[in-house]
């Protein structure tokens, strides 16, 4: 953990695990005719790498994993039955609820600068489920049934395998996996139907009312998770596939393979979504190449909410640029302009070229759920050459599922370049 502190180096691996503790069991039923209450499973949080306000830089020959489960909760004990106590028997107790769980293979707050390289990184949160309530005791001179304990609720998981808040991170890996998985509910416990745990069957009494079942927990997963930060992912060995995959079970269930929000994710090399969703909100998220044929595949839906860009390397004249492939149009997706830019055309080369045309597919839905793609657009941006920077305003299409580059357009700055000001400023440092 990095706490306004600096930390390097290099590690085999790095595996962490948190284990709440399981709650207790209700006690037995006492003469006020109440059983014990039963405890709650305890908590589990688990961070493999943290930094807050700090900065890292660390290598690993293998990889990061971060494990989290919960605690059981406690089960409600059965009630007791009249032929133990005296007149009325007592309900059963409610078991309690599991331990929620949270694990992080990154967590970083405010970090300026990270670089993190490691094999894979593996986040798995479990939440505890909840404690079963007790059986209802036997009538006593009531002539009732006790009712039946209700079940404690599962606990709430979430796992993220990167989660990077107001940062700054380089990742190189080969593969990020989150799994979520929520603690189940507890059974709900019986009413009376016998005069005692070991009696006859009830015959002129009512039978007792059963308890409620309780419900599993949330459970959300994120492969990448980022607000108002950067991340820039790269695969450890240069020109390889990057997979990556969330999974979540449990009540009202989330799993984003990458969760943007007003942040850029800015890519080296080729990604394979296995699963989850790729949630962007007014963010970037942008090929960094100059070979225009990496390409993102996702098995999981593109949900897209206010404007986002999506930035590309093409060779429009070969008809040829890097790709996003998505599986499905999630519901309720922005009807915002969603923009097209190119960040480096392999014609580009600094002269005084004006235009270029072709036909290359840039972005594909495969099914649009009922909805279209006709808000996406093109929009400039600049490029730099040796001397001057140019605009780039790219021509977009939209066919069906398919979006693409037309054309080209360049056109002349006459800001000096980034690498002329960078030559101008260390003269003047020199005097």
């Amino acid at each position: 953990e990095a706490v306004d502190s600096n930390i390097s180096g290099a590690v085999n691996s790095i595996h962490v695990l948190a284990e709440g503790g399981a709650g207790a069991m209700g006690g037995y039923a006492s003469n006020d005719g109440k059983t014990g209450l039963s405890s709650a499973g305890a908590d589990a949080l688990a961070a493999a790498i943290s930094s807050d306000t700090g900065k890292l830089a660390l290598t690993l020959t293998a990889d990061i994993t971060a494990e989290a489960t919960g605690g059981s909760g406690g089960a409600g004990n059965n009630g007791a039955g009249a032929d133990s106590r005296k007149g009325v028997g007592a309900d059963g107790g409610a078991g309690s609820d599991g331990g929620a769980a949270v694990a992080y293979d990154l967590h970083l707050t405010a970090a300026g600068n990270v670089s993190v390289m490691a094999d894979s990184l593996v986040s798995t949160a479990a939440g505890g489920n909840g404690g079963n309530g007790g059986n209802g005791g036997g009538p006593g001179r009531d002539n009732v049934g006790d009712k039946g304990g209700n079940g404690g609720h599962g606990g709430n998981a979430a796992a993220y395998a990167v989660y990077a808040d107001g940062s700054r991170l380089q990742l190189a890996t080969g593969s990020i996996t989150a799994t979520a998985t929520a603690g189940s509910g507890g059974t709900a416990g019986a009413g009376a139907t016998q005069t005692s745990s070991y009696g006859s069957p009830l015959i002129n009494a009512t039978a007792g009312v059963d308890g409620t079942a309780g419900t599993a927990g949330t459970a959300k997963a994120y492969g990448i998770y980022a607000t108002g930060s950067t991340v820039e992912l790269k695969h450890s060995t240069p020109g390889s596939t990057i997979t990556i995959g969330a999974t979540a079970t449990g009540t009202d269930s989330e799993a984003y393979a990458v969760y943007a929000a007003d942040s850029n994710v800015i890519l080296q090399d080729k990604i394979n979504i296995t699963s989850g969703t790729t949630f962007l909100h007014n963010s970037t998220v942008a090929f960094n190449d100059r070979t225009a044929d990496r390409i993102l595949t996702s098995s999981g839906e593109l949900k897209l909410a206010g404007s986002n860009e999506f930035r590309v390397t093409t060779d429009l004249t070969n008809n040829a640029a890097d790709k996003f492939t998505f599986a499905r149009l999630a519901d309720g997706s922005s009807i915002e302009t969603q923009y097209i830019t190119v960040g480096y055309d392999k014609a580009f080369d600094g002269s005084d070229l004006t235009s270029i045309s072709g036909d290359a597919v840039v972005l594909t839905v495969t099914d649009r759920n009922g909805q279209n793609l006709e808000n996406f657009a093109g929009k400039t941006s600049t490029l730099d050459s040796p001397l001057h920077r140019f605009t780039a305003t790219p021509t977009v299409e939209v066919n069906d599922s398919d979006v693409k580059i037309t054309q080209i357009d360049f056109g002349r700055n006459d800001d000096a370049s980034e690498t002329v000001m960078t030559a101008s400023d260390a003269q003047m440092a020199l005097g």
